[in-house]
């Protein structure tokens, strides 16, 4: 799950700066929305990857 996180928080990631990149009034409203995601899924992520040091689990 944890690999597959950080794919999905890269590509949107990208996608991101892609579209922060145009016009920044004119991505406004989607722009905004999509940084949320973007920082939600690398927290969802961070939290994932560092919970398994708490299980035994091997980084």
């Amino acid at each position: 799950m944890y690999p597959a996180l950080l794919l999905l928080t890269w590509i949107l990631g990208l996608v991101n700066a892609l579209a922060h990149a145009r016009d920044a009034w004119a991505m406004m409203p989607a722009g905004f929305a999509l940084s949320i995601v973007v920082v939600l899924l690398a927290g969802t992520a961070t939290w994932v990857g560092f919970s398994r040091f708490g299980i035994g689990d091997k980084p």
